[in-house]
Parts: structure tokens; sequence; C-alpha cells
């Protein structure tokens, strides 16, 4: 929510997306974090659509950073389960109507993305782009509520390929 008045509101998949290759390959110099996350924000725009939430355009722009990636839908809650374990985050594209999702700094949605990097016993660790400022973007969700609000609709994601996979495939050719 600290982008430009514009397009903030319109800016999670990108968002989201940067903060997963962020993780996925590490090593990247504090300085050059916000140039990143804007030209990932420009390069995910379709200008036929005017969205910046173009799911294959994100999976396109993943790849090109060297992270292999895919837009799925699930029914269960295994599949996020697996990638968690293997250390690597999952984008959720979550509903939720008033009173859904304590918690969340939107109120309700028809659609928004956002990073889960962890499951405890009750509850989901994530990083919501639509918090106020950059310190209140981590947020712990009642899984129950999380689990509703991702697969109630369809359980899309972007799942990526552990580093070690995607790196070991890039190195192949």
């Amino acid at each position: 929510m600290t982008a430009a008045t514009e397009f903030r509101k319109r800016i999670c998949s990108p968002t989201a997306l940067a903060m997963a290759l962020s993780y996925l390959r590490p090593g990247m110099a504090a300085s050059a974090v916000e140039q990143f996350w804007q030209q990932l924000v420009e390069d995910c725009y379709d200008p036929v659509t005017r969205a910046y939430g173009m799911w294959p355009q994100a999976i396109f722009q993943a790849n090109r950073y060297g992270v292999l990636a895919s837009v799925e839908s699930n029914t269960d809650w295994s599949k996020l389960e697996t990638a968690l374990q293997q250390n690597t985050p999952v984008v959720c594209s979550i509903r939720f109507a008033k009173g859904e999702l304590e918690q969340a700094p939107l109120k309700q949605t028809a659609g928004h993305l956002v990073l889960v990097y962890g499951v405890t016993g009750t509850n989901v660790l994530v990083m919501d782009p639509a918090a106020d400022n950059t310190s209140t973007v981590a947020r712990i969700y009642q899984r129950e509520q999380f689990r509703a609000a991702w697969l109630s609709q369809r359980g899309a994601a972007y799942f990526f390929s552990p580093a070690s996979t995607a790196n070991s495939v890039l190195d192949s050719h």
C-alpha cells in the first residue's frame, strides 16, 4: 500500500510474487529490493486488460527470474503444506466476506493474493500486500478461516519449484 495511489490497490499479484522471488532467489542487496519490486510491477502489467493480476504473466515473470512456477487450482490443503515443508512459499488467491478473515487488512474481497510462508497447528503465516505499511505486512491468520478463504472458491495459487530444483533445471540448459 506504499505504492502510487492510482494502482496501490491493484498490485497484490506482483507484490506477492516479488516477496516469493526474493525468498527463492536470496542474495539481492537491500538497496536493490525496491527497484526489483517496481520493475516486477511494471513487467506484470497487461495493457490490454489494464490489470496487474494476470496470472500467466506472473508465472512468466517468475520464470524470467529463474524460478519455475505454475498456477494451480486446489481442492484440499495438502499441496500447500507439502510446498511449505519444502521451504517453498505459496501465493494464494483468497476471497472472503466481512468477518470471515480476522486480522486481515481488507474487510472483504472478491479476490486478493497473499504470500503464505508457514503453517502452525492453528495458524497460517502470511505476508499480506494489503497492509497499510511494511511493518504490518506479516500477518497471522486463523488456519480454518484462511483455509475457507482460499479453498471455498477455487483454491488457486502460484506454486514454485524448490530453489534447488529450479536452479538445477536452469543450469542444465
